[in-house]
């Protein structure tokens, strides 16, 4: 009974996150997958809007949730009326894998006993708090933690995230939920730039295919279950934004031109992070609108991206002033205690270690732990994979994209041809990417040792997407042989990279159950950096959630344990066929654009 009231659960947050939005989109003239890609962002917004509004003008959740019921309700009996609201089946085969992919991760998740993982400590947490200021409407002064403001931080995701809260609860657990729901939606504008670089018509297939390497990733893993944060879903609408400019310079069509600029705004309204990536983005959109003659367009949809984004600027200055609002940062703040000569180390230090395959001496140093070797092998392993690009690729995606690259190579010399003929895609990729590293400028976390984890989010999303082609060609041209080889080596990392994760979490780190660990020893006089030392920053998380009385997926349903362990380890074994089967399709019909 309990496993159906879970599953129910889900169901219900999984709808609240699609079926709004995809009301709204159905009159645009757009494909059923682009639509279904676009449903959820949509419902997010809304649902800012109605968290957003209700806070700031001091009014009940009930009253912000009739009216956004007879928005969208208008919107589907008209539509309904004009006979337009139709879905497709293959926009349902993708509502179910999505969902399915939506439950494998909760399901991990369950087994989680509390947030912890390298040096991460007390962000997990944060976004929770935020969320409740607006949950609970407390006044905007209001200091949480010691140093949350809701300046500090874009609103769209905490604000969304209490309206939804105050629909279901307010308990840790479901948030987890709702945070996930958001998050995983990143794989979304990743399938869509995925099909506009590869032509194939088993588009199904290629989807199954790029969720198994999106829940698979150790990385991408990590993000969903370790951290309830906020830059996936900034992610999600910057590659979405992205996308659409694609479509701009492919189609000439004027529509993505707006869309580009809505989603952008979205983003900016997610994280700080999206700015670098927002400002090269429409500058490319600029000279694609140049190109395709739709300048007066793209100047038009300015005042829009302006518009959205002084949904919450405009109240922060009427709130916080000129100075909190829009030159506060706790990088930059910190940035004016360095000399410019450490600052320059800093910088170098962050670009090197997020662009090689290495874990810092900073890393190794932060991660070391004398009490339990076992805990500092979890540690590393997820320093590895989240302070560089390569492995936050992964394996799979590194070694297929090498050995692709060595083909070419070896063919061009053999051709006695080394043109290159970049196209304005290809541009479009290289300036996307750098964008993460003009965020180096002004960081200051060189214990971070590399800023994959935080630093060029968007970029690895990006490369990700278009991570399955090399796999996808090298299989056509090696077969069935290669096909073995690749999805060896995806669940052997995600083995390493998740499994164990799941082990250490349990056993290794809940002091409930290791008995072994001495929380009152660990945790004596513990200040500053001290923190990072041995079980010390773990513990810290648990105190975290013990002192607040946090009830996390993992203790909510407890009882049902065994059947998660049966649905994740199935689903591992489950997911290797299907990859084979589905790498096997997709090798004997279409090619990269």
């Amino acid at each position: 009974m309990n496993f159906i009231l879970f599953l129910v659960f889900l169901l219900v947050v999984f709808f609240l996150g699609y079926i709004p939005g995809r009301i709204l989109v159905q009159p645009l003239p757009l494909d059923e997958k682009v639509k279904f890609a676009l449903s959820f962002g949509v419902s997010y917004f809304l649902y800012f809007l109605a968290g957003f509004s209700s806070y700031i003008f001091h009014i009940s959740y009930i009253y912000a949730a009739v009216l956004l019921l007879i928005l969208v309700s208008t919107a589907g009996i008209f539509i309904y009326k004009k006979k337009q609201l139709i879905i497709s089946r293959n926009e349902i085969n993708l509502v179910i894998i999505f969902f399915l992919a939506y439950l494998f991760v909760i399901s991990t998740q369950s087994l989680i006993p509390y947030y912890s993982g390298a040096a991460s400590f007390w962000d997990w947490y944060e976004h929770y708090l935020r969320s409740m200021i607006f949950y609970s409407h407390l006044p905007p002064s209001t200091v949480m933690g010691g140093h949350i403001f809701l300046y500090q931080r874009q609103p769209l995701f905490n604000a969304a995230a209490s309206f939804l809260m105050s629909l279901l609860s307010q308990d840790f657990w479901v948030y987890q939920t709702i945070a996930v729901l958001f998050s995983i939606s990143v794989l979304l504008p990743c399938f869509l730039i995925l099909v506009n670089f590869i032509s194939s018509k088993k588009q199904i297939t290629l989807f199954i295919f790029l969720t198994i390497l999106f829940l698979l990733n150790p990385y991408i893993n990590a993000m969903l279950i370790t951290y309830t944060a906020t830059k996936l879903l900034a992610t999600y609408y910057l590659l979405m934004g992205l996308y659409f400019i694609f479509r701009e310079h492919k189609g000439g069509q004027i529509l993505p031109i707006y869309l580009a600029m809505i989603f952008f705004a979205l983003s900016h309204l997610v994280h700080f992070e999206g700015l670098p990536y927002i400002f090269i983005s429409v500058i490319i959109l600029f000279i694609s609108s140049l190109c395709s003659k739709h300048f007066r367009y793209f100047l038009s949809s300015l005042p829009i991206y302006i518009g959205i984004v002084s949904i919450w600027y405009i109240w922060s200055f009427i709130t916080y002033g000129a100075e909190l609002t829009f030159f506060h940062n706790r990088n930059l703040e910190l940035l004016k205690n360095i000399s410019y000569f450490q600052r320059i180390e800093l910088i170098t230090h962050n670009l090197i270690y997020t662009t090689i395959p290495f874990i810092s001496k900073e890393s190794m140093e932060r991660t070391y732990n004398s009490v339990n070797y076992l805990v500092m092998i979890y540690d590393r392993i997820i320093a590895l994979y989240s302070t560089n690009i390569p492995w936050a690729l992964s394996v799979t995606i590194c070694f297929s994209a090498i050995l692709l690259a060595l083909i070419k190579l070896r063919k061009a010399i053999a051709d006695k041809s080394f043109k290159v003929r970049p196209g304005f895609r290809h541009f479009i990729i290289i300036l996307f990417v750098l964008a993460g590293y003009i965020t180096a400028l002004f960081t200051t976390h060189l214990l971070a040792a590399g800023g994959a984890s935080w630093m060029v989010v968007p970029s690895i999303f990006l490369l990700f997407s278009l991570g399955a082609i090399p796999i996808i060609f090298l299989a056509k041209k090696f077969g069935r042989k290669f096909i073995y080889l690749i999805t060896f080596i995806v669940m052997l990392e995600s083995l390493i990279g998740i499994g164990y994760r799941l082990y250490a979490a349990k056993y290794q780190l809940d002091p409930q159950i290791n008995t072994n660990i001495d929380i009152n020893r660990e945790l004596f006089a513990v200040t500053g950096e001290d923190k990072y030392a041995h079980f010390a920053v773990h513990l810290l998380n648990y105190q975290l959630k013990t002192d607040n009385h946090l009830i996390f997926l993992y203790d909510k349903f407890y009882d049902l344990h065994n059947l998660f362990y049966v649905l994740v380890i199935g689903s591992w074994f489950v997911l290797a066929w299907i990859f084979i089967l589905c790498l096997t399709r997709l090798s004997t019909s279409g090619g990269e654009r």
